[in-house]
């Protein structure tokens, strides 16, 4: 995609363009022999421990179990009296009886101020 107002700005970079550096005679060379001479003893092996796996497993299970325990009492809902249960079955038997019932919209309104 080319824009007529960027001309101006490509023409003068073309102008004023810097001519680019020859490239070094045998760089490459030069840097294939540097890492030809680079010492293989400087590269550390890994090593795999075979407890590391199972280490990580057993922590990530004991993490698991403790996470799901603090959140089951954190979760979990709080027992509810007799009497809340009471007056929460009244105030759904009220409403009910309200939905039910053959009031007019004036005696909703008065009602529920």
């Amino acid at each position: 995609m080319k824009f007529p107002e960027d001309d101006p700005l490509a023409e003068f970079l073309r102008q004023h363009r810097m001519p680019t550096p020859p490239a070094a005679a045998g760089l490459e060379d030069q840097i294939m022999a540097a890492i030809d001479l680079s010492d293989a003893s400087n590269v550390i092996p890994l090593r795999r421990s075979r407890r590391n796996p199972w280490l990580f497993s057993v922590g990530a299970v004991a993490a698991g179990l403790v996470a799901g325990l603090i959140s089951y009492r954190t979760l979990s809902p709080a027992p509810v009296s007799q009497a809340e249960l009471s007056r929460l079955a009244s105030f759904m038997e009220n409403n009910w009886q309200n939905t039910m019932g053959d009031t007019s919209d004036e005696e909703f309104i008065s009602t529920a101020n």
